[in-house]
């Protein structure tokens, strides 16, 4: 515990002042290292050698700053691929889910794994560069994690103190139903008060963001249990490595790029 204190008292300041004050390069920069990283630890959690993962790593995360380029366009490609994401997490990864869950020793194809990653963190990295446009305000990421942060939380201490009905204890034996209600419900909250405008959009913002949070959670802990690993790696003392830091981020934020591109040529 005093370890996860001092790295969450050195790491939360230097989060927020790259995110809302950094300019544009180092910014970037910043989010390229942190996909990198996670790419890292998702190769090395596939049983890949450091090296191996290493390069693997940074070719599959190459693309990324070719959509953040296309991004300002709004190419028939980009929105083309953007139509995957909703794909991977509302259809493949609850299948994913169901069949590990009737079969423990179920690994999933290699294939099929690094397909789906190759799109979840290049769309991340889309949505993350997002925010250094002229229509996107960083406070409005910072919101969304917010948001991210308050269900995991919710769904943490309300878990603790009133959960009993296990939501999915294959993958993730802690996780109850009474606590992912929570989350929902808190998050739901937050947004309310972070987006008073509207309040049935911000509980609609809240529900969807809580759920798919909840989705990217699942993921990472499917993904750790096909290994036998408990954390992705070691990068924070007491906090893991950086796919243990934002698992639940890359779904919000992949699927929140996807519906950008899907819906521009109707919004633009």
């Amino acid at each position: 515990m005093k370890q996860r204190i001092i790295s969450a008292l050195i790491a939360i300041p230097l989060f927020f002042a790259i995110v809302l004050w950094a300019p544009k390069p180092l910014y970037l920069g910043f989010w390229y290292a942190v996909v990198v990283a996670c790419s890292y630890e998702f190769f090395k959690i596939r049983q890949y050698p450091k090296n191996k993962a290493w390069v693997a790593a940074l070719c599959i995360s190459c693309i990324a700053p070719i959509l953040f380029y296309f991004q300002k366009l709004d190419t028939i490609p980009v929105i083309s691929m953007a139509y995957v994401i909703p794909l991977i997490w509302l259809v493949i990864v609850p299948i994913l889910f169901a069949r590990y869950a009737r079969n423990h020793e179920y690994k999933s194809n290699n294939g099929l794994m690094i397909g789906l990653w190759f799109f979840i963190i290049n769309f991340f990295f889309a949505f993350v560069s997002l925010f250094i446009t002229a229509t996107y305000s960083r406070w409005e990421l910072i919101f969304i994690l917010i948001i991210v942060w308050a269900n995991d939380a919710g769904a943490y201490f309300v878990g603790k103190a009133l959960g009993k009905r296990k939501f999915s204890p294959n993958i993730s034996p802690n996780k109850t139903w009474e606590g992912f209600i929570g989350g929902v419900v808190i998050a739901m909250m937050v947004a309310v008060l972070l987006m008073r405008e509207n309040i049935v959009l911000s509980l609609c913002i809240g529900f969807g963001i809580a759920l798919l949070a909840t989705i990217g959670d699942l993921f990472e802990s499917m993904v750790k249990r096909m290994a036998g690993v408990k954390d992705s790696g070691n990068i924070m003392p007491g906090h893991g490595g950086v796919f243990d830091r934002i698992d639940s981020w890359l779904a919000v934020g992949s699927m929140a790029a996807a519906i950008k591109w899907v819906l521009s040529p109707w919004i633009l």
